[in-house]
Formats: C-alpha cells, structure tokens, sequence
C-alpha cells in the first residue's frame, strides 16, 4: 500500500495519508497534525465547572422528582427566558 506524507507545519511530525487526493488537499489547506489540531480545544476551568453543575443539578432534579412525584416540575431557561415542564405530562 502506498503512503502519502507531508510534515506538519507546527510540530514537523509525519502525517500519513492513504490516497494522494487527501495529501492534497491537507497540502493546501496547510492542515496540523491531530495533536497539534486538539491541544487548543480544551475547556476552561469556568466552562468545566458550568458543565460539572449543570450534571449534579440534574441528577439534584431527578431525585427530587423522584422523592415527591409532583405533577410538574419548572426549569427556567435563562437564554430564552422560558420556563420547561420537565416531567412532560402535558401540564402548561
């Protein structure tokens, strides 16, 4: 099997490409290496805090809904400014 390689431009590693047509195209693209792609995606430590308490608020409401069993049960969106029925029996 052929390989095609170009070096990436940040790092100098080898990329290996299996047909010429991607080579090519990363070749004009001028494309990084996938570490070097995935080291500026990382969260911040505000956003990794927002999601951890988005998660425990959720299992928070779920076991709520399940120690009182109400009919309906808010949540209020405030990028919309709407309020959900969250148990979805049809209560509005």
């Amino acid at each position: 099997m052929i390989e095609f390689k170009k070096q990436c431009p940040k790092c100098g590693k080898d990329q290996i490409y299996k047909s010429n047509g991607k080579l090519l195209r990363a070749i004009r693209e001028n494309s990084n290496c996938r570490e070097c792609r995935y080291k500026c995606c990382k969260h911040s430590k505000e956003t990794r805090d927002k999601i951890g308490q988005y998660n425990k608020d959720l299992v928070r409401q779920s076991k709520i809904i399940q120690l009182l069993q109400p009919k309906a049960f808010w949540r209020y969106n405030s990028t919309t400014k709407t309020l959900t029925n969250v148990i979805g029996k049809g209560v509005k």
